[in-house]
């Protein structure tokens, strides 16, 4: 599925399902948590080292400029910046 979501270029559908994932991953080594990729940088991966994710976050540094383009025509849609929305996924996995 992932696969086909990414063939069409719908990096969305893509980081739901990479998070799903990571979520199944956390039940598997609950016992240590400190090594955990609480974080997610869209090219790299996950990331749990929240220093490494902070220096990206503030560097503004782009991973994969396909889902940067993605994200910021879609989210320019979905919010604005007097919006008091918190934008979910629709599950469907």
């Amino acid at each position: 599925m992932r696969k086909e979501k990414s063939k069409a270029g719908n990096y969305a559908d893509i980081a739901y399902i990479d998070g799903y994932i990571v979520g199944l991953q956390a039940m598997i080594i609950a016992d240590d948590w400190k090594d955990f990729p609480f974080w997610f940088l869209y090219g790299l991966g996950p990331v749990s080292d929240k220093k490494v994710f902070d220096r990206a976050i503030k560097k503004k540094e782009v991973f994969h400029k396909q889902a940067e383009g993605y994200g910021k025509r879609f989210f320019k849609e979905v919010l604005n910046e007097s919006a008091d929305l918190v934008y979910h996924h629709r599950p469907f996995l």
